[in-house]
C-alpha cells in the first residue's frame, strides 16, 4: 500500500540482488524499485544493491560473486558469530 507510514519497515535490514539483462530498456527495474521502496519505509540496507548483468561475458556472476563478499561481511557485522565458532 501506498499510504504506509515511512517508518513502516525500520527494523527490517535487508540485502537486494537483482538479475536482468541490459539489453531491455528496463534493465534490473524491480530490483531498483524494491530497495528503493524498503529504504523508503525506513528499512536499512545492509549492503550496495546488486546488479546482475546477463550480457556481461562471464554473466551475472561478475557481479554476484564480488556481491556476496560484501553481503557476507555485512551479515558478519550485523549478527556476530560468538568468538569460539
Amino acid at each position: 500500500r501506498k499510504s504506509l507510514p515511512a517508518n513502516s519497515l525500520r527494523a527490517l535490514a535487508f540485502a537486494v540482488f537483482g538479475l536482468g539483462d541490459s539489453h531491455y530498456q528496463k534493465y534490473n527495474v524491480c530490483a531498483k524499485k524494491l530497495q528503493r521502496r524498503l529504504e523508503g519505509l525506513g528499512a536499512r540496507a545492509i549492503t550496495s544493491l546488486g546488479l546482475g548483468d546477463d550480457q556481461h561475458p562471464t554473466g551475472h556472476e561478475a557481479e554476484l560473486d564480488p556481491w556476496l563478499v560484501r553481503l557476507w561481511a555485512a551479515l558478519r557485522a550485523e549478527c556476530p558469530l560468538p568468538s569460539a565458532v
